[in-house]
């Protein structure tokens, strides 16, 4: 989990965001690390 390298004050420092293509859409970032693979226990998983 990314949780036990980052620290919830960096994600905040940051701007960290966690999802799926759904979650970016429209969003502008200077980098974006997207899988492209989507599965039903994908859905029901808070990414964190």
């Amino acid at each position: 989990m990314l949780t036990d390298y980052i620290t919830m004050d960096d994600y905040s420092k940051h701007n960290i965001k966690v999802g799926d293509a759904a979650t970016f859409q429209g969003d502008e970032r200077d980098i974006i690390l997207l899988s492209m693979v989507v599965s039903p226990s994908d859905i029901k998983n808070q990414w964190l």
